[in-house]
């Protein structure tokens, strides 16, 4: 791709309203390293968001209806080059959206969609051919080579394989073992049914393993019905080292959370084999060890940096519990492993990667 002019671009989060999951920091990321290199930066996103990325922040999109309303706000839109449309978080329904909201046949290298994960059955792929058919100069930004074989494959041309934008902060040092962790929304995929049911097994064998659990909603839907089942269950546990967060935590209260902890991700791997993990990234930046389950994305990079324990899907609580034991007997060991990984990553995923795809200038990974 040659340099083009690129002046301002638009980041578009329809459903973006708070600080819930990774996508305000995702936008947050963007924003700094655009300015810096003298591109204007429009960030458009729910009417009642409750934060601030910069001056020319655009609150238009419905608080319940905001899927429909970004195809009325695609409708109206003159894509260019010089005026490109970023969608951080672009998922299937939304490119879908694009394909049917665009007028015309968008220019090249006009609008960019990173995708953190596509769920590869073979109903959404044909779905996902006939947006390429539909728009084919989308440009897809995907983090790793399992998902850039899916778009390709479905017909897309303009893929850039460029790594989660990630601001890496080196203050955190070493710290002994403190908490077992679940962080972010509390959902079945993400295993926690499952970190309950050992919170459970702790609680009936008198355990003294403090536990802190994050059970935030997952967006406007609410609960899954198995999740909903899990926190009814965590109700009646009396487990005197048990600590719940069910309201959205600040910035600076939720990095808190990965103090001399161990971050408990059992994702499904159906659901998470090629999906980034923002969790991940922060237990990278805290130092703080990973259990997770094997097929998922998080998996490859615990196992490659020996940055935690993996587990096969659905592991017994006893190997659960093994894991938990096994961190915590060489807890020095594995943080010094995340020291070295937050390292090297720092620079991999910088994200002004992501600014020099789109305005031209790839760099490799």
């Amino acid at each position: 791709m040659d340099k083009q002019v690129v002046r301002e671009i638009n980041i578009v989060e329809p459903g973006l309203s708070n600080f819930t999951g990774h996508s305000a920091s995702f936008v947050k990321s963007l924003v700094d390293p655009a300015d810096l290199a003298g591109i204007n930066t429009v960030v458009w996103y729910r009417k009642d968001g409750e934060i601030t990325f910069n001056a020319n922040d655009q609150r238009i999109f419905h608080p319940v209806l905001y899927k429909p309303h970004l195809f009325l706000f695609l409708r109206k839109w003159q894509a260019s080059k010089e005026r490109v449309l970023f969608l951080p978080t672009c998922d299937l329904t939304m490119m879908q959206t694009m394909a049917l909201g665009f007028r015309n046949e968008v220019p090249a290298d006009s609008v960019f969609c990173y995708v953190h994960w596509f769920r590869n059955k073979s109903s959404r792929l044909k779905r996902l051919a006939k947006v390429a058919r539909k728009q084919p100069n989308l440009n897809i930004v995907v983090h790793n080579p399992g998902l850039m074989g899916i778009f390709q494959n479905a017909g897309f041309t303009n893929i850039h394989l460029v790594k989660y934008p990630y601001c890496f902060s080196t203050e955190k040092s070493p710290e002994p073992f403190r908490k077992l962790l679940f962080s972010g929304a509390a959902r079945w995929n993400k295993g926690f049914p499952q970190v309950v049911d050992y919170v459970e097994r702790l609680s009936g064998e008198g355990a003294s393993i403090p536990v802190v659990l994050q059970a935030s909603a997952p967006g406007s839907k609410g609960y899954d019905d198995l999740t909903a089942a899990a926190l009814e269950k965590l109700d009646t546990l009396e487990y005197p080292k048990l600590t719940v967060y069910r309201e959205t935590l600040t910035p600076t209260e939720y990095q808190d959370l990965y103090s001399g902890a161990v971050s408990l991700q059992l994702y499904d791997p159906d659901d998470f084999r090629y999906s980034v993990s923002g969790v991940a990234l922060d237990c990278i930046e805290n130092l703080c060890p990973i259990i997770c389950t094997a097929g998922t994305w998080t998996a490859e990079i615990v196992t490659e940096r020996k940055l935690g324990v993996v587990l096969e899907h659905r592991a017994s609580l006893d190997q659960v519990h093994a894991a938990v034991e096994e961190i915590i007997n060489s807890f020095e060991t594995f943080q010094e492993n995340l020291v070295a990984c937050r390292s090297q990553f720092q620079e991999q995923y910088d994200p002004k990667r992501i600014i020099d795809t789109i305005c031209g200038t790839v760099i490799e990974n």
